[in-house]
């Protein structure tokens, strides 16, 4: 995965390609990796998406995430980009 190798811009352009507006992590990847390469518009725009579709995910964020077995050098890079597109998540 691109995070995990530092390459946000090339992450963000593999997450903006998915189509399934109804999966709601996609939202939450699309923020994280804006976030963390510095795309504030578009990191905002999913943020706005994500309380829209859960408004509680930024309570719950972590516990969340963590239902992917996510290894946790990677959880911890998806919360700084959370925190980063500007949502207060635990």
């Amino acid at each position: 995965m691109d995070i995990r190798e530092g390459r946000m811009n090339d992450a963000l352009q593999e997450m903006l390609k998915i189509d399934m507006p109804k999966w709601s992590l996609i939202p939450v990847l699309v923020a994280a990796t804006a976030g963390l390469a510095g795309r504030q518009d578009v990191a905002q725009r999913a943020a706005a998406r994500i309380r829209e579709i859960n408004p509680t995910f930024p309570q719950h964020a972590k516990a969340e995430l963590s239902k992917w077995q996510l290894d946790d050098k990677l959880l911890a890079e998806l919360l700084r980009g959370l925190r980063a597109a500007g949502l207060d998540v635990e």
